[in-house]
């Protein structure tokens, strides 16, 4: 098996004893030596907390995620609750007689147990105002990590410098079990995550790594290799048959599970490893040294899912292939959660995914990894073709059946048409990768360059990209970088550039599709936006981060998929998207026979994209948001219009801003045109200055004796905002 480690963050600082990965956010947490906790982003690479803790080495941080908490030990004794948002200190106690070595949070009980050098493991209940109600003991020495087991999480597993692994049961103070092998103190322990094997893994002061059956309670393998003490072990999660080690000889390993050999070794010159940490269907571990820590990406982090224009889905989890039928017609209106669907076990594949992939006629699934590739068909999974190769990209279906490209190489790349190998391409620079499309794309590491599929190069745009995107008929292509992108347009009746870009869009794209011409996308930022008239708009946002998968035209469905292989859905309505391309052509006819078909709650959004173009009769006519539809009229010196805005009621907020005023700041005029253009007794005013506003006070004599009691006028401030409203309304300088 091929390991590919990347490294994602790597931020120096004071020795870290402990890390811990947040579930949701991008955000990692460092309990560090000097007394100081750390939370950084991990995709910015920035510090974005930092907690004064105690004077004595903190060597356990824990995120809380569901209470916005972190949890602290430290050599002083003293367990320690923040707010994480806040910074606020929830609660302080002494928890042990000796140092806090290791914490771990209950994934469903209101509970953290905490490890100490005082030979005890103890239960604190947060409900309880943090009371101690278990407490575990048998070591006869420090001990150093507590885990829980993710196929049982009444089940955790201990080591301990007495040179043993005790299994626990919590409700039971005596130990299930002990397993004894190592010939030193144990340092570490983690469960295996995967299904089929009862695995746990042990790091010791004698180098060696213990792999066990906590069944048979008996040692699997000892993996050697390490020449210095083993302060971390950590199975990857997603199904992947990988043991990472840390030790103070300043190295991680990746160790296969299957075969226990060592795949992969890396170095960071940051000086002694002490900690580590994943989250589950993450390939992301943290790992803490000396000199600060990092992130470290296994393989490709984002999730293997795909899906054909039926709805059926497969999904990849480690070596394991699993598929679904998401069912449209029965799609929930309330579109939150993710979709609960049925996944059946297919087949463990023969490599390790990094791409999957259907074909566009959707027969095939085409899947890469470990530089190989294979197609398999759709239905039954079963082995069509299979090459050495890095990289893999499909031809759009208009080019032909069964066309695709694979890397072969460092500097190219083979064609082939229906299973057999068509062109070869040669390049003269290092392949970073390719898509697929109406065109071929070939990715280096300042440029790209444009194929046709028999090989023919159109030409070379500077860019260095990380994914492009080309729509259905081959005119319009989205090239994406690490933080902005462009779209190209394709022109074959020019003479010279081929290609004419738009501006660029300072934006990261995460994953992208096209629809009917309109490019739409993820963010960085969760969000689901799409590109029309130069103008971003945007769908929907996210509490994670969420990838496109496929778009669904008959029911005006976005299929997404989150880390963890859920799946969600987002609607988005073609009549929408092909109004404002119409708009955008200045196809007025057309856009008007759309506007019925779009559902109205979309139309306030409408209305602000015409304004936005300066089409303001448009937006006037479209929008049916009061407010805004006064704003329109009021600009466009429609009073008439503005008076049956008035009939329909609502509440209209003018804004003073610098282009000017309806109010105070151009005279009195237009605020008499506004009074007098509704009928007497529908509006009130009532006009208070504060003291921050007061700049030119005019005197207002705007009111007559036919209005109501309780109604009255002050000096206004030409700087204040107008609250409009009608029958029942108010109007009001705030």
């Amino acid at each position: 098996m091929k390991v590919d480690i990347q490294r994602k963050l790597l931020c120096r600082s004071d020795r870290v004893k402990c890390v811990d990965l947040h579930p949701t956010e991008p955000w990692l947490l460092t309990a560090l030596y000097s007394g100081q906790v750390h939370i950084w982003h991990t995709t910015e690479a920035t510090l974005i907390k930092s907690f004064e803790v105690s004077s004595s080495p903190i060597r356990v941080g824990k995120f809380i995620a569901r209470k916005s908490w972190i949890v602290t030990g430290s050599d002083d004794l003293h367990v320690r609750i923040f707010n994480y948002n806040t910074t606020v200190k929830i609660a302080d106690f002494e928890a042990h007689d000796d140092f806090i070595r290791s914490a771990l949070v209950h994934p469903i009980l209101n509970v953290f147990i905490t490890a100490s050098d005082d030979t005890f493991i103890k239960v604190w209940d947060w409900d309880k105002n943090f009371e101690c109600v278990e407490r575990f003991e048998g070591h006869t020495n420090f001990i150093m990590q507590v885990t829980l087991n993710p196929k049982d999480n009444s089940i955790f597993a201990s080591a301990s410098l007495d040179k043993t692994v005790k299994v626990w049961q919590i409700g039971n103070k005596v130990a299930n079990f002990t397993l004894v092998g190592h010939e030193q103190g144990v340092n570490c322990v983690d469960f295996y995550p995967g299904d089929g094997r009862p695995y746990l893994a042990s790091g010791s002061d004698d180098w060696q790594i213990r792999i066990w059956d906590y069944l048979a309670r008996s040692c699997v393998s000892v993996l050697k290799g390490h020449s210095n003490n083993v302060n971390a072990v950590i199975f990857a999660a997603r199904g992947l048959p990988l043991l990472y080690s840390g030790s103070e000889d300043d190295t991680i390993k990746a160790w296969n599970v299957n075969s226990f050999k060592c795949e992969s070794t890396v170095t960071f010159g940051l000086g002694r490893c002490w900690t580590a940490s994943t989250l589950p269907k993450r390939n992301s571990i943290a790992v803490g040294f000396d000199e600060g820590s990092a992130v470290l990406a296994i393989g490709n982090e984002e999730p293997l899912v795909s899906m054909d224009d039926s709805g059926k889905v497969v999904r990849a989890q480690g070596v394991d292939v699993y598929k679904a039928i998401l069912n449209l017609a029965d799609a929930p209106e309330v579109d939150e959660a993710p979709l609960k669907l049925e996944w059946t076990h297919i087949t463990t594949a023969e490599l390790y995914p990094q791409k999957m992939e259907h074909s566009p006629n959707g027969r095939f699934v085409a899947v890469s990894g470990d530089d190989e590739w294979m197609i398999c068909t759709a239905s039954a999974f079963r082995n069509k073709a299979f090459g050495h190769g890095k990289e893999f990209a499909w031809a759009a279906a208009s080019v032909g059946s069964n066309v695709f490209g694979v890397v072969d190489g460092q500097s190219s790349v083979r064609i082939y048409r229906n299973f057999n190998e068509d062109t070869f391409i040669k390049t003269e620079f290092p392949i970073k990768g390719i898509d697929g499309g109406p065109f071929l794309t070939v990715r280096s590491a300042n440029f790209v360059s444009f194929y046709d599929w028999s090989g023919e190069l159109i030409e070379n745009v500077e860019f260095s990209a990380v994914k492009v995107y080309w729509n259905e008929d081959g005119t319009k292509v989205a090239v994406a970088g690490k933080s902005t992108f462009f779209i190209l347009n394709y022109n074959t009746d020019s003479d010279d550039t081929q290609f004419t870009p738009s501006n660029p869009y300072p934006e990261t794209v995460t994953s992208a599709l096209w629809i009917e011409g309109c490019f739409v996308f993820t963010t960085s930022a969760n969000s689901i936006q799409y590109i029309v008239s130069g103008d971003k708009q945007t769908v929907a946002h996210f509490d994670r981060a969420v990838l496109l998968v496929r778009f669904f035209p008959k029911s005006e469905l976005l299929a997404l998929t989150d880390f963890e292989g859920n799946v969600y859905i987002r609607t988005l309505p073609l009549s929408l998207i092909r109004y404002q391309l119409a708009v955008e052509a200045s196809d007025f006819d057309h856009a008007d026979a759309l506007l019925a078909s779009i559902p109205n709650e979309y139309r306030a959004k409408l209305g602000r994209y015409l304004e936005k173009l300066g089409f303001k009769k448009q937006a006037l006519a479209v929008s049916d948001d009061q407010e805004h539809r006064f704003e329109l009229a009021i600009g466009l010196n429609l009073l008439n219009t503005r008076d049956k805005v008035f009939e329909q009621g609502g509440t209209i907020k003018y804004r003073n801003d610098d282009s000017g005023m309806a109010c105070g700041r151009d005279g009195n005029d237009k605020m008499t045109k506004v009074l007098n253009g509704a009928p007497l007794g529908d509006v009130a005013v009532v006009a208070v200055a504060g003291q921050h506003t007061l700049r030119g006070i005019r005197s207002l004599d705007l009111l007559t004796p036919e209005f109501s009691d309780g109604f009255f006028v002050t000096k206004l401030a030409p700087s204040c905002d107008w609250l409009f409203a009608a029958s029942e309304g108010v109007v009001k300088c705030v």
